[in-house]
């Protein structure tokens, strides 16, 4: 499986406003619409090719719906990574597919969803053949499909020591290389001097001693 941002990626590097051509390889070269081929693809490229097969025609839209359904992944709500499918006619039948990279809260865009879509244009003289991030209205909306996300991995937090003069090591040049003093390792007055000096200018407490307050500040 894949986690929701590494389908995103891949989405992502697809986006250009130069059209794909009509036959391209998101539909296996055919003379067909290509909205659903292209989540398709990206969602197999990026290691989800067991989930899409249980559904049994993920390039029609219609056919995503019902499958979606019946295997419990049907949403009228939504959520960050989400296939989001459009219903322009109003008539109960989505006929466009998307992918959901959120909801907009602020700005001109604020309270659409952004997404990327396939077989999409917002220029008039590329006849709907782009790949492009959208901005669409929650009411054109029918529903949501939530493929089976892996979670992503918890990134580990570096712990870094307390120094304070007198202290030696590693940590001191890493301190020295931030502070852009000599990195000779050892915490002397001029270090001392420096870190208070960061501290000042940070609005820490100025003690000359690096804790965890300090660290956090130099290591952004």
């Amino acid at each position: 499986m894949a986690t929701r941002r590494q389908i995103y990626m891949i989405e992502k590097s697809y986006v250009r406003k130069k059209p794909y051509p009509r036959k391209n390889v998101f539909n296996n070269y055919q003379d067909e619409p290509w909205c659903a081929y292209f989540q398709r693809f990206c969602l197999k490229k990026g290691g989800m090719k067991k989930w899409v097969e249980k559904f049994s025609n993920f390039s029609y839209c219609p056919a995503i719906m019902n499958d979606a359904k019946k295997l419990g992944c049907w949403k009228k709500t939504p959520a960050r990574g989400d296939l989001i499918l459009f219903d322009w006619d109003r008539n109960g039948v989505p006929n466009h597919i998307g992918f959901l990279v959120k909801k907009v809260k602020i700005g001109i865009h604020k309270g659409k969803y952004k997404t990327v879509e396939g077989n999409t244009s917002s220029t008039s003289n590329s006849n709907g053949n782009c790949v492009e991030i959208r901005y669409r209205s929650p009411k054109d909306v029918i529903g949501f499909v939530r493929p089976p996300y892996d979670k992503p991995k918890k990134k580990k937090k570096t712990s870094y020591p307390t120094l304070k003069k007198g202290s030696h090591g590693e940590y001191v040049k890493i301190l020295q290389k931030k502070l852009k003093i000599t990195t000779d390792g050892i915490f002397g007055p001029k270090t001392e001097k420096a870190v208070k000096k960061f501290q000042k200018a940070h609005k820490l407490k100025v003690d000359g001693i690096v804790g965890k307050n300090t660290w956090k500040k130099l290591m952004k």
